[in-house]
């Protein structure tokens, strides 16, 4: 089974990347908590996915898993999804695929199970809603 570890940062000002270096080192430190080897990394600095900007990283990624059953190791699954259109695709890909989900925050989510879907939507929707929420604000400031 091939490993994979996704870190995103919606907003990097400062351009250092210390945000998902940070993020990296715990999924790595959590792989091998888990006795998993990390094949490849993948990592959206400074792209939001609440937005609907391309994430290069995350689409390759999708492309290897779509190759070999896999495992990714995220820092909180908000970093892989953020959007319930993605989510469920995800979902279907893991019905034609063999994929495993871990998160160093937030545990792991088991997509092939109906509980393991419903806690996913609950957390997707109310990231969806955070991040709606938060661009009001932002919008509402900047006026």
């Amino acid at each position: 089974m091939q490993v994979f570890t996704y870190v995103r940062i919606s907003e990097d000002r400062t351009g250092e990347e210390a945000g998902v270096e940070r993020q990296q080192e715990d999924c790595r430190a959590f792989a091998e908590r888990l006795g998993l080897e990390v094949w490849e990394s993948f990592r959206d600095n400074d792209v939001s996915a609440y937005k609907k900007k391309k994430r290069p990283e995350y689409e390759a990624m999708m492309d290897r898993v779509r190759l070999a059953a896999t495992t990714i190791i995220v820092w909180h699954v908000d970093r892989l999804y953020r959007r319930p259109r993605e989510l469920e695709d995800l979902i279907d890909l893991v019905e034609t695929h063999s994929i495993r989900i871990e998160a160093v925050k937030g545990g792991a989510f088991d997509l092939n199970t109906h509980e393991g879907r419903l806690m996913a939507r609950q957390l997707v929707a109310i990231a969806s809603y955070e991040s709606g929420h938060k661009a009001d604000r932002i919008r509402r400031a900047n006026l």
